[in-house]
């Protein structure tokens, strides 16, 4: 099994709102703006929007840098998010 990068909530694999901004260390505002600008993917369940662990993990590695310069995200780890009852 693959080691997590996201320490918080290790028995989950949906995450709210308010979970994901926790996890970013963002405010639910900035969340919003990444959401809305389609920068960070999300599942919408009815009314509810579920951050998927993979995406969360995908965009923290997208956007972490060295010395002021991004590091860049390899595509071979793009991730595959599985939803119970086999939506994708």
């Amino acid at each position: 099994m693959k080691k997590s990068i996201i320490v918080e909530f290790p028995e989950k694999t949906l995450f709210t709102r308010a979970e994901a901004a926790e996890i970013l260390s963002i405010g639910l505002s900035t969340l919003d703006s990444l959401i809305s600008d389609e920068e960070l993917p999300r599942i919408r369940l009815s009314k509810r929007v579920l951050f998927a662990r993979g995406d969360l993990e995908a965009y923290i590695l997208a956007h972490r840098s060295t010395g002021g310069r991004k590091i860049p995200y390899p595509e071979s780890a793009k991730v595959e998010v599985e939803l119970p009852g086999g939506a994708a």
